[in-house]
């Protein structure tokens, strides 16, 4: 195993680790909050976090799409980097849904 294999082993360790901790940590909330207004709120603002965090990484993406046609740049890419780093974006989304309900809990 070379380090570029450690490194994504580690990070997807990581992800999934939010995963967990992210689905544990709302579960959690929403039986000691119940469904009272305040906790709305805290879900509300949470996907409007989450949902910013993708508007941004779609934007990045077309971004990066429309500079290499308008530069004609001629970039490989092989088919699992990509696939390694659309699963890196698709999955930091649980980092993001967990740290903006943390925040938002203790703000409002």
């Amino acid at each position: 195993m070379n380090l570029e294999q450690i490194l994504s082993l580690i990070v997807n360790i990581v992800l999934v680790a939010f995963i967990l901790v992210d689905i544990s940590a709302e579960i959690n909330k929403r039986e000691e909050y119940g469904n009272d207004e305040r906790w709305n709120m805290v879900i509300q603002k949470k996907n409007s976090i989450v949902l910013f965090y993708f508007y941004l990484m779609t934007s990045i993406i077309l971004l990066a799409y429309v500079s290499v046609l308008i530069f004609d740049l001629n970039v490989k890419v092989s088919l699992d980097k990509v696939l390694q780093i659309a699963s890196f974006v698709i999955f930091l989304m649980y980092p993001v849904d967990y740290l903006s309900l943390r925040y938002y809990d203790k703000r409002l």
